[in-house]
């Protein structure tokens, strides 16, 4: 019973994943971790002894501690990749307001206010 119950569980983060990359929510780069997480959820409940016969292959006498190591394993990973990318983007968003800034100040461009109150830069019409 809790086979199927994980089984289930998997296949619904499956699907989940699939509706956030429809959806747009999600890109098909940050989703493949997820995907490939939800899928050795999956083969985990459908074979619960292959954890066991890994355990075995590298020594672990408690296969459920195999178990929590590469799941913090997979986690810090996925940490660093989300940090790697957040370090890239806050660079790229650095350069933006600079550029913005240098167009404002010799007049390539200026900033009109939208109803949302967000700055939309346009380029003046000589």
């Amino acid at each position: 019973m809790l086979r199927m119950i994980i089984f289930f569980i998997g296949l619904a983060f499956v699907l989940l994943v699939f509706r956030f990359l429809i959806k747009g929510k999600m890109s098909e780069r940050t989703s493949l971790p997820w995907i490939a997480c939800s899928f050795f959820v999956i083969i985990l409940s459908v074979y619960p002894y292959s954890l066991d016969a890994i355990a075995r292959l590298v020594n672990v006498d408690y296969p459920p501690a195999l178990l929590f190591l590469v799941s913090i394993l997979v986690i810090f990973l996925l940490l660093l990749y989300q940090s790697i990318h957040l370090s890239i983007l806050q660079q790229k968003i650095r350069e933006l307001a600079q550029t913005i800034s240098i167009m404002k100040s010799t007049g390539v461009a200026e900033i009109s206010k939208d109803p949302i109150g967000y700055g939309d830069i346009t380029k003046k019409m000589d």
